[in-house]
């Protein structure tokens, strides 16, 4: 958009984006955003994403600012070997798990183990040396209940008190990622409840996240984030869809925009998280865009989407519409309210339901509400490691649509 200076005699010029009111004999810069409402505001940013996205212009100033320091290790990690004696590169992909509990991670001993056993480990994908790290933050609702020294380690200084259903879900999950993004290391942010474990090892978590798809095209494979989204379009749009969120966002949000993921726990990559976080100061002169999401069902289901397409990269190459953590969701109920808790796994953990999960290429799955017994956890994860990797870095991923029809279970 044309941005102006408006000078004493009230002659106008294109600027910076700012104006400059001189009209008191002072000059004072005001920023041109902060004068617009929300919902102009909202309207712009997704015209610029448009923009951007169907002409692929460069990243703006800041976003380059941001990334110019991991952007020669980030190419390294895309490029092949050109000469047999050439050095090999190494990509190191570092997972920022982004927790939200309310004063319990009864999984701790499994998520402990994930990071700890695999951090330090080399393992090559085609002609590319992936090293696999990962950190823990936690958003604890009660965080002086928290028992756990480790986890209390993990916290964030701050608890916005989120109930069920609560817009505050996503103050948490963007306050952990800014967290995440403090760290120069971070390249993914996986965004978890409590009653979420990963399913494969990191070193194949890592693998995957920097293995080309079918729709991947040329783009830096650690800027792809994996988010199972559909718009108001889709035939997975319902009637409760449409009423209890798009007709909630409308006003202010552009409809073509408006999109919902299932499940919400989505894993983006620090590109995009970046933008994200970034919206109030950089998109919306100052203005927070998480509470126009207040009065949505599973607003966390719908907000990051919705934002990843006013940026202008949902649709688009970086965003894979998969999930990485399996979730299943009762369908046959009247009330759609009823269809909101998604199915739980306790006392039914085990090698053929593992299998059948990353077979689909989901990486974690929810829900097991209770701790699972790490070494039982670990004699399944771990069993047949070569071959599922051999898997990961050779083939392209199964979409949605491929994925099998997995048995349900009834919450215990």
């Amino acid at each position: 958009s044309k941005s102006q200076h408006i000078t004493q005699d009230g002659a106008k010029s294109a600027g910076s984006g700012k104006f400059e009111d001189t009209s008191q004999g002072k000059s004072t810069v005001i920023d041109e955003s902060k004068a617009l409402p929300l919902r102009e505001n909202i309207e712009r940013m997704y015209q610029i994403g448009q923009i951007k996205r169907a002409t692929t212009l460069p990243s703006s100033k800041e976003e380059k600012e941001c990334f110019d320091s991991k952007k020669t290790s980030l190419n390294k990690c895309n490029e092949k070997s050109k000469c047999a004696d050439e050095v090999e590169d190494i990509c190191v992909v570092h997972i920022a798990v982004c927790v939200v509990i309310v004063d319990n991670l009864p999984h701790e001993d499994v998520w402990r183990s994930w990071m700890k056993s695999t951090c330090s480990d080399l393992v090559s994908a085609s002609t590319e040396t992936i090293k696999a790290e990962a950190e823990m933050y936690v958003h604890a609702k009660w965080p002086t209940k928290v028992n756990s020294r480790w986890v209390r380690s993990k916290l964030l200084p701050i608890s916005y008190r989120p109930d069920w259903n609560d817009v505050k879900i996503i103050r948490a999950m963007l306050a952990l990622a800014q967290q995440a993004l403090k760290d120069k290391r971070t390249t993914h942010i996986l965004f978890c409840t409590e009653s979420c474990i990963p399913i494969t090892t990191l070193n194949e978590a890592a693998i995957r996240l920097n293995s080309p798809s079918s729709i991947s095209g040329n783009i830096n494979l650690m800027d792809r984030s994996f988010v199972d989204a559909y718009d108001g379009k889709s035939s997975r749009c319902t009637r409760f869809d449409e009423l209890s969120c798009w007709e909630k966002l409308q006003h202010v949000i552009p409809r073509d925009a408006i999109h919902k993921a299932l499940p919400g726990w989505c894993l983006l990559s620090t590109k995009h998280a970046r933008s994200i976080v970034d919206i109030p100061k950089c998109d919306l002169g100052g203005k927070e865009l998480w509470p126009v999401f207040e009065d949505v069902w599973a607003p966390e289901e719908m907000f990051f989407p919705t934002v990843l397409a006013l940026l202008g990269y949902l649709p688009g190459p970086e965003v894979e519409l998969s999930a990485l953590t399996y979730s299943e969701w009762p369908t046959r109920a009247k009330n759609p309210k009823d269809r909101a808790h998604p199915y739980t796994y306790d006392n039914h953990f085990s090698q053929k339901l593992v299998a059948e999960i990353r077979e689909s290429g989901c990486l974690f799955m929810r829900k097991l509400k209770y701790p699972l017994d790490v070494d039982l956890w670990k004699n399944i994860v771990t069993g047949g490691v070569g071959e599922s990797t051999k898997r990961y870095s050779s083939e392209a991923y199964p979409s949605r649509d491929s994925k099998k029809r997995r048995k349900h279970y009834d919450d215990c």
